[in-house]
């Protein structure tokens, strides 16, 4: 780490691991933001039978949101479709949609470790809608799902520090590794 920031990257992007094991505190910030967004119309909803149309529509989505991110990595729609195949999503992985009518404006996909932990791995909100609880809202129902289901733990895979959920609690959760990205222009 030192030496490649004595070296002056153009720019640094910091990342964090950590988990949770009360979702208490996540639920109380999320509440509020997905009951107005379903009160608005909106819905977050676990998809136990995702389509191969929601599927490209997720992969539009991710491309649309993503593709300016570092590390980002253009898959094909069959290289996708192998990531995020419906039985993916039943054996090791869960997927929430977050929907304006039948439009889908976000996602978020889960990983299933054990019977007691999961894997938070992406929350995806096109652009426009950010900055409007539609992040805290998919947090919210995921959690509150969890909890539900007697989840004990639940992991934070790489968390952009600079992530737009606001009120995304961070005091609550146990960081247990810190990452850093460097961007160096090469002459």
């Amino acid at each position: 780490y030192d030496l490649l920031k004595s070296k002056q990257p153009n720019e640094e992007i910091k990342y964090h691991s950590g988990y949770r094991e009360k979702f208490d505190a996540i639920l109380n910030a999320g509440e509020k933001s997905y009951n107005e967004l379903a009160n608005a119309g909106f819905s977050v909803e676990k998809v136990d039978n995702v389509s191969a149309k929601q599927l490209r529509e997720i992969m539009i989505l991710s491309k649309t949101t993503f593709a300016k991110s570092w590390g980002f990595t253009d898959l094909s729609e069959k290289e996708f479709l192998g990531i995020y195949s419906q039985e993916k999503i039943d054996s090791s992985s869960r997927l929430y949609l977050l929907q304006k009518g039948v439009e889908i404006i976000g996602f978020s996909n889960i990983i299933i470790e054990n019977n007691e932990t999961f894997i938070f791995k992406t929350i995806c909100v096109l652009s426009e809608y950010f900055g409007l609880g539609f992040g805290n809202a998919l947090a919210y129902k995921v959690h509150y799902d969890a909890k539900h289901e007697g989840i004990r733990k639940i992991i934070y895979a790489l968390v952009r520090e600079s992530n737009n959920i606001k009120n995304f609690p961070k005091d609550d959760a146990v960081i247990f590794r810190k990452y850093s990205s460097f961007e160096f222009e090469l002459k």
